[in-house]
């Protein structure tokens, strides 16, 4: 190979590597644990998490271990502590009626403390 085409080699390897690879979603991982509430006004909330965002399968694996989350007019009570590993939004966000929350992007792991 010529210093030409090792040069053309080179350059095309870093461009496929910088300009061509899958975007990632930017998330990180996170435990999200606390209470599993539904707020109306806000949505389903686990601790500072947000799950408004996750897929109907990722919902169910967590009501399927954590049961159906407690709403507004329920007596909270220790049964809906939860736990979800999950990849999040890097930083916080704010809702318009409560605290800043992280966003779940995708659950990893489910568990009951």
């Amino acid at each position: 190979m010529s210093q030409k085409q090792i040069g053309f080699w080179v350059l095309s390897v870093l461009i496929n590597g910088l300009l061509l690879r899958p975007a990632s979603a930017g998330g990180v991982e996170k435990v999200c644990a606390g209470l599993f509430t539904d707020k109306r006004y806000i949505g389903v909330l686990l601790g500072d998490c947000d799950l408004n965002s996750i897929s109907e399968g990722d919902f169910k694996r967590i009501t399927d271990v954590c049961g159906e989350p407690d709403n507004a007019s329920d007596d909270i009570t220790d049964e809906t502590q939860c736990r979800v590993y999950a990849i999040v939004s890097p930083q916080p966000e704010q809702h318009e009626y409560g605290d800043p929350v992280f966003i779940v992007q995708k659950v990893l792991r489910v568990e009951k403390p």
